[in-house]
């Protein structure tokens, strides 16, 4: 890895390479974007990425229901005993934090 002096510049005989210091966590992925694009453009990503999760989301709980709600040949399905053991031990250990 090249070391680099207090601006971001490679020191002289290590090779090039060098990080600025001022970017993204130490770390340019733009190549030269201004300042906060980089962020901007995985900020953008995430939102995105959520919106579409929860509209998919949105759409299956929402068929779950109406289909449920329409049709005759509705059969619920009981559930395993084992779900409710499954739940208890996830609660509890969230209590431990």
């Amino acid at each position: 890895m090249a070391q680099t002096l207090a601006r971001g510049r490679p020191r002289a005989g290590s090779g090039g390479g060098g990080f600025r210091e001022e970017t993204f966590g130490g770390y340019d992925p733009g190549g030269g974007l201004p300042p906060g694009t980089v962020r901007q453009t995985y900020r953008t990503g995430m939102w995105l990425a959520l919106s579409a999760i929860t509209m998919m989301f949105v759409a299956f709980a929402s068929a779950y229901i109406v289909r449920g709600g329409l049709s005759d040949d509705w059969q619920p399905i009981e559930l395993p005993p084992l779900l409710w053991l499954n739940a208890a031990v996830l609660l509890l250990s969230s209590l431990t934090l």
